[in-house]
């Protein structure tokens, strides 16, 4: 039986690469090549049909334009599960550039210039696996599981129990006393300092972000797993450390090892973001499908929510933001100063989480989440709306392409 050909999409706007990438990879010996001419971003999605149907995607990127990493991203998101995804520079980039692509969704970052030495190995190396049938890679983002940030515009706003109970409400659970899930659910407490979700679910605190960012080790898999607890409501919590740790020890690598991980194991990963605007939230805001603020709607808290988003919009363009009005029940008709808040943050309140004292305080004082102590109390009622919304606009993770072969 002859050997099924390999499919490479090929974008870029100089029109000698075509002829390039044909003499080194010898198209006649079982391979296709498409060539797709312009940028990423001029494209407009157009190549994202063509992604999904091809094996190898090679695309000429410009890693400091932002528009530029955003298309990235949606290109990767559009690949089939098990296809490679390599970022052409003009030369060779810095570390900080690499990553970027890395973030948005490239497998590789390749100069121009080692062409000639390294794509045929890159190809051979995929036809080998494809050969052998392993199974996908979770190179695609159907196979990845979903990033939801959580940050507050001031303390006391209730960040931490929208990011516990939310997590809990992703789960989607079911039948006989819940004990089916439908997505499994990670939260990682990013507070390092000041972190209160083991306390708040009642699992055993531990110091292996503590360790890990002394030691300057970026974490494998083995490692992240034994940092790992399962709370009795069935999701599996990263702690904050419980000696005090420097903001600073901690590096962009080691968080975007630890939600690597945890993005390949789970549906959805919630993360507790710290108060502090630290330079390690890089890798977090690159791979966030859906950032929630937790705000009150008072004059200083909306101000502190609009300098927020200017300052994460501008280290992600595109990030997608929703400000999730706390403390307070959704009105039958919006006061002035709603109108004027969602004026200045220019975006309305879809999501409104009422002040429900009892509830979250006995949920606190007995370390479980309000769908085991208040299920039916008004603000569990409202984490399980927005747990629903954000399942729909973002399902689980397409597992029957992760386990194809």
């Amino acid at each position: 039986m002859s050997e099924a050909p390999t499919s490479i999409l090929l974008i870029g706007q100089d029109d000698a690469l075509p002829i390039t990438i044909d003499r080194i990879l010898q198209p006649g010996t079982a391979m296709r090549v498409t060539a797709q001419p312009g940028t990423l971003s001029s494209l407009n999605g157009q190549a994202h049909p063509l992604a999904s149907q091809h094996d190898i995607l090679l695309c000429e990127t410009d890693p400091n334009d932002p528009a530029e990493i955003s298309a990235l991203r949606q290109l990767s998101q559009a690949r089939a599960p098990n296809a490679i995804l390599i970022a052409l520079t003009e030369e060779d980039v810095p570390l900080s550039q690499a990553r970027a692509l890395s973030r948005a969704g490239a497998d590789d970052v390749m100069p121009r210039s080692v062409l000639e030495t390294d794509l045929a190995g890159e190809v051979a190396k995929w036809r080998e696996r494809r050969a052998a049938q392993l199974p996908a890679l979770w190179t695609g983002r159907n196979t990845l599981g979903k990033v939801i940030t959580v940050a507050g515009a001031r303390g006391g706003v209730g960040k931490t129990t929208l990011a516990v109970n939310l997590a809990d409400a992703l789960q989607a659970k079911s039948g006989f006393r819940n004990r089916r899930h439908g997505a499994s659910v990670a939260i990682l407490d990013l507070d390092i300092q000041f972190g209160t979700v083991a306390s708040m679910l009642d699992v055993d605190a531990n110091n292996g972000i503590y360790r890990m960012a002394i030691e300057g080790n970026v974490p494998d898999r083995a490692y992240i797993e034994n940092c790992q607890v399962r709370a009795a409501c069935g999701v599996t919590v990263i702690p904050a450390p419980e000696r005090f740790t420097p903001l600073d020890a901690v590096t962009s690598e080691q968080v975007a090892a630890m939600l690597d991980t945890l993005m390949r194991t789970h549906d959805y990963v919630v993360v507790d973001l710290p108060g502090p605007l630290v330079s390690w939230l890089e890798p977090v805001l690159a791979q966030t499908d859906r950032m929630l603020i937790a705000s009150d709607v008072t004059v200083p808290s909306i101000r502190m929510c609009k300098k927020l988003m200017d300052f994460f919009t501008a280290e992600q363009p595109g990030l997608a933001i929703e400000v999730v009005a706390a403390l307070e029940s959704r009105p039958m008709m919006l006061a002035q100063h709603h109108r004027a808040a969602m004026k200045l943050l220019d975006r309305t309140f879809d999501h409104w989480l009422p002040l429900d004292t009892r509830p979250a305080r006995e949920g606190l004082d007995r370390g479980k989440t309000l769908f085991d102590v208040a299920p039916r109390s008004r603000l569990a009622k409202a984490v399980r709306k927005l747990a629903r919304d954000i399942a729909r606009d973002l399902p689980p993770r397409d597992h029957a392409s992760m386990h194809a072969h």
